[in-house]
């Protein structure tokens, strides 16, 4: 249950994007969902007043908002403290393996076959068209996971128009079969941490 003030706000944001023609109607409410609480949170913390908040998010017609603009950042009056070279370990110190896994952007709702160019912000999903039904030529069917693991890779799908099976340029996020695939390939032996943001 949204707090009333965070609800409204998610209201106004949503009829504002669609009046303003931001997105389509359903990615405009899809948005607010997923970020209004984050997006009231930092209102609330900000030091933009309102003018400039509104600037910032709708342009000159709503605002004024210059980034390059005076910023005030007050300091602690504690002096920094000296800087201390790093030593490094010595021979024979024990070492760690760490595997770092970051920005996969893996779309749930990826589906081959559908639109690689769309008018929403994301595209290669369920709802944003099938390109099959208007021509395309289905693209990226080996693609570089299969290519890794001794399989044939397919053409970029640079210039196709419809979503391949491990994934497309443009407007999309990765299938699942990509991580997964990415996942196997991984040499798992002895990893002291694994960090997936």
């Amino acid at each position: 249950q949204l707090e009333p003030n965070v609800a409204r706000v998610g209201r106004v944001a949503s009829r504002l994007c669609q009046d303003l023609r931001l997105a389509r109607p359903p990615v405009c409410q899809q948005a607010v969902q997923l970020f209004q609480r984050d997006v009231v949170a930092a209102w609330a913390r900000s030091v933009l007043r309102p003018p400039e908040a509104c600037g910032l998010l709708l342009g000159t017609r709503c605002g004024h908002w210059d980034i390059l603009g005076d910023w005030n950042v007050s300091l602690p009056a504690a002096p920094k403290p000296p800087v201390v070279p790093p030593v490094p370990p010595p021979p024979g110190a024990p070492t760690a393996r760490i595997l770092f896994l970051t920005d996969l952007h893996w779309d749930q709702q990826y589906q081959e076959g559908t639109a690689v160019s769309c008018p929403d912000p994301l595209c290669c999903r369920r709802g944003s068209g099938d390109a099959k039904a208007t021509g395309g030529t289905g693209a990226n069917a080996g693609g570089p996971a299969a290519a890794a693991r001794g399989g044939p890779a397919s053409p970029s799908s640079a210039g196709g128009t419809t979503a391949g099976k491990w994934g497309s340029y443009g407007k999309c996020d990765l299938p699942l079969g990509t991580i997964e695939s990415l996942l196997a390939q991984l040499p798992v032996g002895n990893l002291t941490a694994v960090y997936w943001t």
